[in-house]
């Protein structure tokens, strides 16, 4: 039903510079064996209807590496440092990126919404994450992107300091 509602909306939008490409998996882990049916079920679905079917599970997740076993075409692995409160965000980074590395999966790109009083310390830590995908080889490769709620935008249309310079990290990334 879920599906077939979203691709009738899509198909109804008629958008011509968007392509709709597949489902995303919300739930970040899959614990135990009701979690490993339905993914598999869900994953024949989205198969069936042509589509790919997405993971980004969070760095402690469990049963990461049978993500292809589950039918997962992709998964992208996050580091779970964004918020400001982490003191050791470059040993979480370094993990995470290089497990994400070793299953060959890509890594889910974090930043928060900053408040312009935030702002500074969030870019801080945003670095730490584009310096880490740096090193990793990032660039041109496979990734996603999480935003907390508003920060693209403040990204591409605030003026403040900060804001220009969290926007020039993330371009080039997703050169």
């Amino acid at each position: 039903w879920y599906m077939k509602t979203v691709q009738a909306k899509w198909n109804k939008a008629g958008f011509s510079n968007l392509s709709f490409k597949g489902y995303y998996w919300l739930n970040e882990t899959i614990i135990d064996l009701q979690d490993e049916l339905l993914v598999e079920k869900v994953s024949k679905s989205v198969h069936a209807g042509n589509k790919n079917f997405i993971y980004s599970p969070h760095a402690l997740t469990t049963n990461f590496e049978n993500r292809k076993v589950y039918g997962f075409d992709g998964a992208y692995l996050q580091a779970n440092t964004f918020r400001l409160k982490f003191t050791d965000t470059p040993k979480r980074l370094h993990k995470a990126f290089l497990a994400a590395q070793v299953n060959g999966a890509g890594i889910n790109i974090e930043i928060d919404t900053y408040s312009p009083h935030q702002k500074m310390a969030g870019l801080a830590n945003f670095s730490q994450y584009t310096e880490m995908a740096e090193r990793y080889g990032l660039p041109g490769r496979s990734a996603i992107f999480y935003q907390g709620n508003e920060m693209g935008y403040r990204m591409g249309t605030y003026t403040y300091p900060g804001y220009q310079d969290a926007y020039q990290m993330v371009s080039r990334i997703f050169k």
